[in-house]
């Protein structure tokens, strides 16, 4: 739900709400898909990003997100929404 807010925040009329978004449904580990699926004119055409060659420090920054969540920083319910 924060992905919206900042949209709403930065792009004040052109933005997606959380029903517009997937989003889980932890208990049942269920996925309840968006209306962005079903409606493509939520969504905004972007133009070219740039590389897919990140620099060494971000992929190092990436690294240890990255094992944060897979060691200390883990959810007890993270390994039941994957299987």
């Amino acid at each position: 739900m924060c992905f919206a807010y900042w949209l709403r925040k930065e792009k004040r009329n052109n933005y997606i709400t959380y029903c517009d978004v997937d989003h889980e449904d932890i208990e049942a580990r269920n996925i309840i898909h968006g209306a962005w699926r079903t409606e493509t004119t939520v969504l905004e055409n972007l133009c070219r990003q740039g590389s897919n060659h990140p620099l060494i420090s971000e992929v190092q920054k990436r690294g240890t997100i990255k094992d944060y969540f897979n060691n200390e920083g883990a959810v007890p319910w993270q390994e039941n929404m994957i299987h």
